[in-house]
This record gives structure tokens, C-alpha cells and sequence, in this order.
């Protein structure tokens, strides 16, 4: 008796899965026989075409989202560069004249501070400081607006773990 049993189920399974499997190949056979799917596949070509003409740009320095886009920060030669960058991280002019920057050091009590001003091609803030190693601490970074000092009438504030 559990030989006709297994004898039965065996038969059903195997009757479902060809079924699957015919219906798979049916549907498979629509999709091509469509004549929309040519159009759908050229439109989706040009998709992958356009988005492999524009790749995505990489951030220098440390990335930090900003507004639709993005800014990065980073230390050349010891001074510190802060870059703007747009949503597909292509370098864009700096929107901020100018940034103050704070971290704080091992060697005196009071934190380390840093203006940066518009660079000469206006694409980043870069400051005239040079850094201390080590280069590993909290960077509080806030935007000045036009006419602003380092005291106050800051705009946008970030805080940054600072690695380098």
C-alpha cells in the first residue's frame, strides 16, 4: 500500500511541475512575440547608455550630505579644503563665501580655530592654517553667510568625526 501511495503523489508532483514549467515557456513566448518589448528594450538601452555617459563623480576628503548635494572635507599639504558638490557629486561653485572651522587638540586647552575663505577659482573654501597631526578629532564646520564673522550670524552648522 505505501508503494501506491508514493506511486500517486509521484505522478501529481510530476504533473505540477510540468505544468510550471509549460507555463513558464508560455509566458516566455508572449513576452517575445510582443512587439512592445523591442521598444521597451531600446528605451531601457538609451537609459543605460545616457546613465553610463554621466557617471557618478567621487567626493574628496571626508563626504557629508548637503542640502541636494554634497560636501567634502579634506586636509592638503596641512591646510584644510572644504568642495562642493551637486546631487551626482560633480564639483560645483561654493555657495557659502566662507566657513569656520573648530577642533579641538591635545596640546593647549582651548580648541583650534580656522576661517576658510573662497578659493581662486570659487569652487572651495580653502583655509591659510596649517593643521597639527594628529588628524583625528570632532571638526565643528559652520557656514558664514555674506558680511558674517567668526563670532556669530553663522548660517548651517555640521559636525564632522575627522579622520586623515
Amino acid at each position: 500500500m505505501k508503494l501506491r501511495a508514493f506511486r500517486h503523489r509521484f505522478i501529481v508532483f510530476s504533473a505540477v511541475a510540468l505544468l510550471a514549467v509549460r507555463l513558464v515557456a508560455a509566458v516566455e513566448g508572449d513576452v517575445k512575440k510582443n512587439p512592445v518589448a523591442p521598444a521597451t528594450k531600446a528605451a531601457a538601452d538609451e537609459a543605460a547608455k545616457k546613465k553610463a555617459e554621466e557617471p557618478m563623480g567621487k567626493v574628496e576628503g571626508i563626504e557629508v550630505k548637503y542640502g541636494s548635494g554634497y560636501f567634502g572635507i579634506e586636509l592638503l599639504a596641512g591646510n584644510f579644503k572644504l568642495t562642493f558638490y551637486d546631487a551626482k557629486r560633480k564639483v560645483i561653485p561654493a555657495p557659502m563665501p566662507r566657513a569656520a572651522l573648530r577642533w579641538p587638540v591635545n596640546y593647549r586647552p582651548a580648541d583650534e580655530r580656522t576661517v576658510l575663505n573662497l578659493s581662486e577659482d570659487g569652487k572651495a573654501l580653502t583655509s591659510a592654517k596649517v593643521v597639527k597631526p594628529p588628524y583625528l578629532f570632532k571638526l565643528f564646520i559652520t557656514f558664514l553667510a555674506e558680511g558674517a564673522d567668526e563670532a556669530g550670524g553663522g548660517g548651517e552648522s555640521f559636525t564632522v568625526d575627522f579622520r586623515s
